[in-house]
């Protein structure tokens, strides 16, 4: 039996932007929380929207990305 081993996986320090004004064509301004990694290079981006409770959306990942039933 031929066993493979796990993928890495990179733990990345989040930079919390809260209320950023994201303005749109038509003169309004939209307010977003923005989470990022803390680090330099291109990741893939997830977009949670909707019309209520911008802070009740996003629930912060728990720090261990390996069982995610914690």
């Amino acid at each position: 039996m031929k066993v493979e081993p796990a993928p890495a996986v990179a733990a990345y320090e989040l930079l919390v932007e809260k209320d950023v004004d994201v303005p749109m064509r038509d003169g309004a301004r939209l307010k977003a929380d923005v989470f990022r990694p803390e680090d330099a290079g291109k990741f893939p981006a997830i977009l949670n929207l909707g019309p209520y409770q911008k802070d009740k959306l996003w629930v912060l990942p728990t720090r261990s990305r390996r069982n995610p039933t914690r």
